[in-house]
């Protein structure tokens, strides 16, 4: 519900809000939850290296974006 529509794909952020907000609990776990990342430690920075593809990577990346702007806040 957060995730951002605006910009010049704003119509196809939309869509994929639509389609995220319609898809089966399954579904939506195995593209978004379930997502095999490797954490690192280097010096104070935890980084989060995604270990696969999903057609499902780049709303992730905006909703992490948009989650990381509200918590500071």
């Amino acid at each position: 519900m957060v995730l951002p529509e605006q910009g010049r794909w704003a119509q196809r952020h939309r869509e994929e809000k639509h389609t995220l907000l319609r898809m089966e609990f399954a579904t939506y776990c195995a593209a978004l939850i379930q997502v095999p990342c490797q954490v690192v430690r280097v010096g104070r920075q935890l980084i989060y290296r995604l270990l696969s593809w999903t057609p499902w990577q780049g709303v992730f990346v905006r909703l992490v974006e948009r989650l990381r702007h509200l918590r500071r806040c």
